[in-house]
């Protein structure tokens, strides 16, 4: 009996904004961070950002995804989108899109997990640090 396909996270990057170039099909990420920086905490990060996703072993048929923002300290879900679905019909295929994500809060100073989930599984994070400015530039 062979076991069903996992999807394979290839890559998953934070940006200001994932563009898609239709000319060339190429996707387009502007401004990667992985740092959030605030005057104190809660600090809330007003801009809107895009997730860009790089995803491969899509089952056939559809595989709902969902993308979590969580705290390492205590494992708590800090943001988390709506679940969305993704279609292949050759689990061979590579899946590259931008998720745009609203604003959202960090607690306090420390590391979260950007995480990807499919179908209920976590299959890949990115990690963020959130810091706090030193004191003489507040």
């Amino acid at each position: 009996m062979s076991t069903p396909l996992r999807p394979r996270l290839q890559a998953l990057v934070l940006a200001e904004a994932v563009y898609h170039d239709i000319a060339t099909g190429k996707r387009v990420i502007a401004g990667t961070f992985n740092l959030i920086v605030g005057s104190h905490f809660p600090a809330f990060v007003p801009m809107r950002a895009a997730v860009y996703i790089s995803i491969t072993d899509i089952r056939r048929g559809s595989t709902n995804l969902v993308l979590r923002l969580v705290d390492t300290s205590d494992l708590g879900i800090v943001m988390e989108t709506e679940a969305f679905a993704v279609e292949s019909d050759d689990p061979r295929q590579t899946l590259e899109f931008g998720v745009p994500i609203p604003g959202f809060s960090v607690p306090h100073e420390g590391s979260y997990d950007l995480e990807l989930h499919a179908d209920g599984e976590r299959i890949g994070s990115l990690r963020i640090a959130a810091h706090a400015l030193p004191a003489e530039q507040t």
